[in-house]
């Protein structure tokens, strides 16, 4: 639902696997669905948490500060990341 309540802005994936956003490089983690995302069309949504959220499909890959671009926990319901081995 969150999602729904935001503002979209559509984007392409870059080949470094970040989407351009407001003067942000938004690097992309790895997801048990993906290893990445490269060439993929997004949405940035801009919540009313005042928080970025990134998805593809309606699902969310990543969630990050809107002032660093610095990546944030997940929420439930997100895609999963790959914990690093």
């Amino acid at each position: 639902m969150e999602l729904l309540l935001s503002v979209q802005h559509e984007r392409t994936v870059n080949k470094d696997n970040t989407v351009s956003f407001k003067n942000l490089a938004l690097q992309l983690p790895r997801t048990d669905r993906r290893l990445h995302f490269v060439r993929c069309p997004v949405l940035v949504h801009e919540l009313l948490d005042g928080t970025l959220a990134v998805s593809h499909l309606g699902r969310v890959i990543a969630r990050f500060d809107p002032a660093s671009g610095d990546l944030l926990p997940q929420r439930p319901g997100d895609a999963l990341h790959r914990s690093a081995a």
